[in-house]
């Protein structure tokens, strides 16, 4: 049996919500068998089909799609899928941020940022979180997102590598929220008198002293969840894990 597939035509995109759809027509060939043998009923006549269907493509992921079958149209011809390049986050995305951020204001940060990225497929959310201007500039389709984060200081940070998870719908999505500020020692206090030590990637190692609890070394970094409060195993700390005298613990950006 002989099976041909070719593809007449496509449209749309796998990414957005209206999916692509892809035209395909299937002929097949069946050659003729005769049974050789006693006791072999399988002789096949020769045969000859041919049907049209359209694969409508509703996810990136292709796990979710539809088969319907269409009439075909005489004369119809194959035709070889020349994809489109996918959008994606620029190369130069810093000198972008840095651009926008230059003597921006909360009032004017969106509109510089969509300035810097005009295209249609990003979606673009600017807020003020902990006193620093937060861009997160996304593209839908693909599943892409990217921070710019302009500190207190004016010094301009861009931010990468969030976990596909935490873009899919129904999560946080490409939004400011994803960004934690590092952490910043504000000094011993009642509750948090540990020796802390700051690290070169930002973050910190803590020494628990006696008297000490989870809740005010947070408030001593800053932290915007006990989360981000690491024991030696790497697991946030809270009620179900409770803090030890003289154990060391890790201050981390991210909760």
């Amino acid at each position: 049996m002989d099976i041909v597939v070719d593809v007449l035509g496509w449209a749309g995109e796998s990414g957005p919500q209206e999916g692509a759809t892809i035209d395909l027509r299937v002929s097949v060939h069946v050659h003729p068998y005769s049974a050789n043998r006693i006791g072999d009923f399988s002789s096949v006549e020769e045969g000859f089909s041919t049907r049209c269907w359209t694969l409508s493509i509703l996810s990136r992921n292709y796990d979710n799609y539809a088969l319907d079958e269409v009439a075909c149209h005489e004369g119809a011809v194959a035709k070889v899928p020349m994809p489109a390049p996918l959008p994606d986050i620029p190369e130069d995305v810093e000198e972008r941020f840095a651009a926008a951020f230059a003597d921006a204001t909360p009032e004017n940060a969106a509109s510089r940022v969509a300035e810097a990225f005009p295209d249609e497929f990003y979606a673009i959310e600017v807020r003020e979180l902990y006193g620093e201007i937060v861009a997160a500039v996304g593209i839908p389709s693909v599943r892409k997102c990217v921070l710019g984060v302009r500190a207190t200081d004016g010094s301009v940070s861009t931010l990468r590598g969030f976990e596909w998870e935490q873009l899919m719908p129904g999560e946080r999505g490409c939004a400011p929220s994803l960004y934690t500020p590092a952490p910043r020692d504000f000094g011993p206090r009642s509750g948090a008198q540990g020796e802390a030590t700051a690290l070169e990637d930002g973050t910190f190692q803590y020494v628990v002293a006696e008297g000490d609890a989870s809740v005010e070394i947070q408030n001593r970094f800053g932290l915007i969840s006990l989360g981000q409060i690491r024991n030696s195993d790497g697991l946030g700390v809270g009620d179900n894990i409770p803090i030890v005298t003289g154990e060391v613990l890790r201050i981390v950006r991210s909760p």
